[in-house]
């Protein structure tokens, strides 16, 4: 019996793969555990595995943290940008991003790079006011 097909991820899913898998090549170049990189960088174990998962977006302030004690580049874990980056840390981040198959230099291997590739589509449904009652 041939087993069902997976649906294919989209954008916004594999982008926030590619960043966890970024995120978890930083804690693997620190040699930090998962509870070390929570703590580092403000988060409760639980987020951050969320983060490192690809279940959630890395909020702004983690990353900057992140940047500010350890220096990681915050394009480095939204885009795989590391053009401003010290060259000894881009080198490690690239070793432990390749070793985890995590994308290099774009946030996602098939991502637009022209709007004429990607048009702006209508929202799927009418955006509601914030004063609006609820139904």
């Amino acid at each position: 019996m041939p087993r069902p097909k997976k649906p294919a991820l989209d954008a916004a899913s594999l982008l926030r793969r590619h960043t966890g898998l970024r995120l978890a090549a930083v804690r693997h170049m620190l040699g930090r555990s998962a509870a070390e990189m929570a703590h580092l960088m403000g988060l409760s174990l639980k987020a951050y595995q969320a983060y490192e998962s690809g279940q959630n977006m890395i909020a702004p302030l983690p990353a900057y943290r992140l940047f500010a004690l350890e220096r990681v580049p915050m394009e480095w874990l939204y885009a795989g940008d590391l053009r401003r980056t010290d060259y000894d840390i881009a080198q490690r981040l690239t070793e432990s991003a390749a070793a985890l198959g995590a994308t290099i230099g774009g946030p996602v291997p098939e991502f637009p790079t022209d709007a004429r590739d990607n048009p702006a589509r209508p929202p799927p449904r009418p955006l509601r006011s914030l004063h609006e009652p609820q139904q």
